[in-house]
C-alpha cells in the first residue's frame, strides 16, 4: 500500500486523506500528489528509455532547423532586397553577388532546412506514439492481471462497468499523455528556451517584449488549474456510473421490457447523464477561455513586437530582415508555449486518471489470497472442519460446519433458499477464506495449496452457464491446451450432447454468439457439462447445475452421469431433489448449519427436514396412504425405486 492512500478504496479519492483539511495543506498534498503520480507514469517508459532519448533529441534537432529558418529569410531580405552588407564576414564570403542566383541559393536552402524539419519531426511523432503505445500496452497487462489475483469479494462490491472505465476510457486518456503529453512538454520547453536564447541573440529589446508574457501565462495556468483538475475528476467519475449503468441495463435488457421500466430506467439515466453534461460544460467553459487567453497573449506579443521594432528601426537600430525574423521568432516561441498550455489540460486529465487506475493497481490482495506452501493432497476425500464463514462481520452464514466426504463418493447438499450451500463451493475453490476452521483435501489445507493447482482439479457446472464468443469446441476446451479435439468429442458424445451436433452444419465448429445468445439455456448446459468431463478432474462440484434446464435435458445428463461420476469425489448442490437421490449420502443444510445427513431412505424415515423438503416437491405424486406418518417400525420404511414419473424419474413406494 503507498503512503499517498492508494491501497485501500480506489474509488478516485487516493491522496487527499492527508492533512487538516485546510486549503494550504490541501494544495500542498495536490500538489505532492501529482508529482507521485507523474513519477509513477514515467516509471513505464523506462523499459523504453531510448526511444525517449531519441525523440527527444528529435525535438531538440528540428528546434536548431526552426531558428535557422528565420535566419535565411532575414538575410535574403537584408542583403538582396534592402541592399545591405551581410552583418558578418562569413556570409559575405559565401554568398554570390548576384541578387538571383542568391535568392536561388537560399530559397533551396530554406527548403532543405523545411525538407528535414518534416522528417525529423515526423520521426519524433511516430516515436512518441509508439512509446505511448507500449506503455499503456504494458499498463492494461498489469491491470487485467491484477484483477485476475484480486478476491472474489471485490468483485461483490465493484460494477463491472467501472472496471471497464478504468480498462478503456481512463487507459486511452493516459495514452495522449505519453503521445502528446509528458515527452511533447519536455520536448516544447526544450524548444522555448532554444528560441529565448535566439531572441536575446538576435536583438535583446525585442526579446524582452516577448518574454514578458510569461509571467502572464503562468498566472492563467495557476487561475484555470484548479478549474480542470476538478471538472475532470468529476468527469471520469460520471463516465464510471455511465458505463456501470449501460452494463447493467444491456445485461437485464429482457426483465426491463418484461416489467415496463424503460422510462423510469430512462429518467435514472437522464439524471447520471445531465451530471455528467454539466461537468463536461465546466472543463469546457475553463478550456475555453484559456485557450483563447493565450491567443490573446500571443497577438498582444506581436503587436509590441512591432511597435518595438517600429521605434528600433527609425532609430537605424534594426534592419527590415531582423524584424521580420523576430517575428518569426517570436510566433515560434509562444507556439510551444501555446502547446505547453494544450498539453496542460491533458496532463490534468491524464492525471485524474492516472489516479483511478493506480488506485485500481494499489488494492490491496488480502495476504491469506497470496499465501501457500505447495502442499499436495494425499488423496481425493474432503474434510470440512468446524468452518465458520461470514460476508459481513460476525453476520454468520456457516455455523461449525463440519462433515467428511469419501474418495469416490457423491455427496449431495440440499437446504432451502439462504442455507448456505453455494457459499461451501465457494469455500472449497478458495474464493473465499473461512473465519474459522479448516478444509482440507486429501489431508492438505485447501489453503497451503496453490489455487491454480486446487482449482485445476475440479470440474465445475454452476446454475448460470457461462459460455463465450467462439466455436462449441472454444467452449468445451476453454483455452485448456491438454483438451484435444477428440478428448472434447467424446466428452460431448458421453453428456448427450452429440445430438444438437448433428443438428448443426458446423458441428463443434459452429459459432457461439455471444453469452450463447443463439443457444438454449439447455443447450448450454450441456456444454458446460461436457467442459468439466472433457477436462478429465479429479472432483466434480455441480452447483444448481440442472435446475435451468428443461426435464428431457435433465433425463439426458442423469443417463450419463454414471460416467460423469466415475472415480470421481463428487459434490452436487441442488434445490430439485430429483438430482439428488442417487447419492451416497445427502447432506441437508439449515440456516447456516448441518441439520441431517445420511441416504435418502434414512432421511425420509425420520421424518425432519429433508422428509418436509421432499414432501413439498413430490408430496402430490404419493398415494394418500404414502402421506401417513411414518412408524419407527422396521417394516414402516419408506424407500425411492426408479419410475416413469414425469419430472423427478422416482416414486415413492411402500416398503410393505
Amino acid at each position: 500500500m503507498s503512503a499517498f492512500g492508494y491501497g485501500g478504496g480506489w474509488g478516485g479519492g487516493g491522496g487527499r486523506g492527508f492533512g487538516d483539511g485546510s486549503a494550504n495543506i490541501e494544495e500542498i498534498s495536490a500538489k505532492v500528489r501529482d508529482w507521485y503520480l507523474l513519477s509513477r507514469l514515467l516509471k513505464l517508459l523506462l523499459p523504453y528509455w531510448f526511444c525517449v532519448l531519441f525523440s527527444l533529441f528529435c525535438s531538440l534537432a528540428s528546434t536548431l532547423l526552426q531558428i535557422v529558418n528565420p535566419l535565411i529569410l532575414s538575410v535574403a531580405i537584408d542583403v538582396y532586397f534592402m541592399k545591405h552588407a551581410p552583418r558578418s564576414a562569413f556570409l559575405a564570403g559565401i554568398l554570390p553577388h548576384n541578387s538571383a542566383k542568391g535568392i536561388a541559393l537560399l530559397s533551396l536552402l530554406y527548403g532543405i532546412v523545411l525538407t528535414l524539419t518534416l522528417l525529423i519531426d515526423s520521426t519524433q511523432n511516430f516515436l512518441a506514439q509508439w512509446t505511448g503505445q507500449m506503455a499503456m500496452a504494458e499498463l492494461r497487462r498489469r491491470l487485467l492481471r491484477h484483477l485476475h489475483r484480486l478476491p472474489i469479494s471485490f468483485y461483490d462490491v465493484t460494477p463491472a462497468g467501472r472496471l471497464v472505465t478504468r480498462l478503456t476510457t481512463d487507459i486511452e486518456a493516459l495514452n495522449d499523455l505519453f503521445a502528446n503529453g509528458v515527452v511533447a512538454l519536455l520536448a516544447d520547453a526544450i524548444t522555448a528556451l532554444f528560441f529565448l536564447v535566439a531572441l536575446f541573440w538576435v536583438e535583446w529589446h525585442l526579446a524582452i517584449v516577448v518574454a514578458a508574457v510569461i509571467p502572464v501565462f503562468l498566472l492563467l495556468i495557476k487561475f484555470f488549474r484548479g478549474l480542470i483538475t476538478r471538472s475532470q475528476q468529476k468527469v471520469r467519475i460520471l463516465i464510471a456510473r455511465i458505463n456501470a449503468f449501460i452494463a447493467e441495463h444491456a445485461n437485464g435488457i429482457y426483465v426491463v421490457h418484461l416489467f415496463n421500466r424503460q422510462q423510469p430506467s430512462l429518467q435514472t439515466f437522464d439524471i447520471i447523464n445531465h451530471e455528467h453534461m454539466n461537468a463536461s460544460k465546466q472543463w469546457v467553459t475553463a478550456n475555453a477561455w484559456f485557450m483563447p487567453s493565450i491567443g490573446l497573449l500571443n497577438t498582444i506579443s506581436q503587436a509590441g513586437i512591432l511597435i518595438t521594432g517600429t521605434i528600433l528601426l527609425q532609430a537605424g537600430l534594426l534592419s527590415i530582415g531582423i524584424l521580420v525574423a523576430f517575428l518569426q521568432y517570436g510566433s515560434k516561441f509562444l507556439r510551444p508555449i501555446q502547446d505547453i498550455s494544450d498539453r496542460y489540460s491533458v496532463l490534468q486529465t491524464s492525471i485524474v486518471s492516472a489516479e483511478k487506475v493506480f488506485a485500481l493497481l494499489d488494492t490491496e490482495i488480502p495476504q491469506e489470497m497470496e499465501q501457500h506452501s505447495n502442499a499436495k493432497p494425499r488423496g481425493a476425500d474432503i474434510a470440512f472442519h468446524n468452518v465458520w464463514f461470514a460476508y459481513k462481520p460476525e453476520r454468520w452464514v456457516l455455523n461449525d460446519v463440519s462433515f467428511h466426504i469419501r474418495d469416490g463418493e457423491m455427496l449431495a447438499i440440499v437446504g432451502h433458499t439462504g442455507a448456505g450451500k453455494t457459499t461451501m463451493s465457494n469455500l472449497l475453490l478458495r474464493f473465499y477464506k473461512p473465519q474459522r476452521g479448516t478444509i482440507r483435501i486429501g489431508g492438505a489445507d485447501i489453503w497451503e495449496m496453490p489455487p491454480s493447482e486446487l482449482r485445476r482439479q475440479f470440474g465445475v457446472v454452476l446454475q448460470d452457464t457461462y459460455v463465450r464468443e467462439g466455436t462449441i469446441l472454444d467452449n468445451i476446451r476453454f483455452g485448456s491446451e491438454t483438451v484435444t479435439d477428440e478428448d472434447a468429442l467424446r466428452a460431448a458424445q458421453i453428456i448427450g450432447l452429440d445430438t444438437l451436433l448433428a443438428s448443426l452444419p458446423d458441428g463443434l465448429e459452429t459459432w457461439v454468439q455471444e453469452r450463447g445468445d443463439n443457444l438454449s439455456t439447455g443447450q448450454k448446459q450441456l456444454i458446460a457439462f461436457a467442459r468439466a468431463l472433457a477436462h478429465n478432474p479429479k472432483f466434480l462440484l455441480l452447483d444448481e447445475a440442472t435446475s435451468s434446464i428443461d426435464v428431457e435435458t435433465e433425463a439426458r445428463i442423469r443417463g450419463a452421469m454414471s460416467r460423469l461420476l466415475e472415480n470421481r469425489t463428487t459434490v452436487v448442490i441442488a434445490h430439485r431433489l430429483s438430482t439428488v437421490l442417487q447419492a451416497d449420502r445427502i447432506l441437508v443444510m439449515h440456516k447456516g448449519r448441518v441439520a441431517e445427513t445420511g441416504g435418502h431412505e434414512e432421511l425420509l424415515a425420520r421424518r425432519g427436514l429433508y422428509w418436509r423438503l421432499f414432501q413439498i416437491q413430490f408430496g402430490h405424486q404419493l398415494n394418500p396412504e404414502e402421506k401417513s406418518p411414518v412408524r419407527q417400525g422396521a417394516g414402516d420404511d419408506l424407500h425411492v425405486a426408479p419410475s416413469q414419473v414425469p419430472g423427478n424419474g422416482y416414486a415413492l413406494q411402500s416398503a410393505q
